[in-house]
């Protein structure tokens, strides 16, 4: 697993919510006739690529919070408050698939790699009516590997009373859960 500071990542995930990554930006950025725009300064600056992300007609994005997760293959996941779920892009912006569809409103995306397995940490605001889950562990094609709930000994008592923030693994297998609502 990568180090990388909180306040690094929250900064390169919200400018990477605006611009696209500069690499999905090398084969575009010769062959357009159109200007290029840019967002940022100094070394966080990005060229807007008009298009990038885009979803099927008729679909919206709802809500995110600018988690956005990167596997080693290069695709991009992008956390959303909708039932779109996570939506998975190549580098160069295509919809591939959307991911934790059963799961609205994920607030925060994790990407880590367990014994070379790639998983995505994320942290869901509301659960479903079924379920009041907080926490998902899932494989990069959707499959949740561990769910984890506000613990009965908190004394949550309403479904989704705790709204958990953020996750993040240890290298000793150990899960950081935060809860920025102070709930």
């Amino acid at each position: 697993m990568t180090n990388m500071h909180r306040r690094t990542f929250l900064v390169a995930a919200g400018i990477t919510a605006l611009a696209a990554p500069r690499r999905a930006l090398s084969h575009r950025s010769n062959s357009s006739s159109m200007p290029r725009r840019l967002t940022g300064n100094g070394e966080w600056t990005y060229a807007v690529v008009s298009g990038w992300g885009a979803l099927h007609t008729g679909t919206k994005f709802g809500g995110t919070h600018g988690a956005i997760a990167q596997d080693k293959a290069g695709n991009i996941y992008v956390s959303t408050q909708s039932d779109i779920g996570v939506p998975v892009y190549s580098s160069d912006g295509r919809l591939l698939r959307k991911i934790a569809t059963a799961y609205p409103e994920i607030h925060s995306l994790v990407f880590a790699t367990e014994d070379e397995e790639e998983y995505l940490y994320a942290t869901v605001q509301k659960g479903t009516p079924q379920e009041n889950w907080l926490f998902l562990k899932f494989k990069t094609d959707g499959s949740v590997m561990l769910k984890i709930t506000a613990p009965p000994e908190a004394g949550f008592k309403s479904p989704n009373e705790w709204r958990i923030t953020a996750a993040m693994p240890t290298p000793d297998d150990s899960i950081f859960i935060a809860n920025g609502y102070g709930d």
